[in-house]
């Protein structure tokens, strides 16, 4: 973190994480929302097991898919998603695919707010003008 940065929030940046990563983090990635969200709350096997899934892969994949392509599948969709669907074609959507997708998508938020719930609960805010000195 750069000096000027941390002077900027008057070298208390446990409120300002979010801040500082905004500009350096792309939060249309999976990958690197999972390496913003460790680096500023830590990780547990709770977390680790809900953003491992792979299913949580192909629904980010899948969600990118049909906002930037229309729903019409190519070759870096397949490579991801380890699938083999006719590129140039609608992604097929079975109701079973969306079910085992949108779980992981539920499973890993659910998660994701206990662990952030989690390490609110063990870091409060210091109040201002409180030197978090007792007495």
């Amino acid at each position: 973190i750069p000096l000027w940065m941390a002077a900027k929030y008057g070298f208390d940046l446990r409120n300002h994480i979010g801040d500082i990563l905004k500009p350096h983090v792309d939060f249309s990635d999976l990958k690197q929302i999972q390496k913003a969200y460790a680096a500023a709350f830590g990780t547990n096997a709770a977390f680790e097991s809900a953003v491992a899934d792979k299913n949580l892969l192909t629904l980010g994949a899948t969600r990118n898919l049909v906002v930037h392509r229309g729903g019409l599948v190519d070759e870096k969709y397949n490579k991801i998603t380890n699938q083999s669907f006719e590129t140039s074609q609608p992604l097929p959507l079975d109701p079973t695919f969306l079910s085992g997708i949108l779980e992981a998508g539920m499973t890993a938020c659910r998660t994701l707010i206990t662990c952030v719930d989690g390490w609110l609960c063990a870091n409060p805010p210091i109040k201002s003008g409180d030197t978090g000195q007792t007495a």
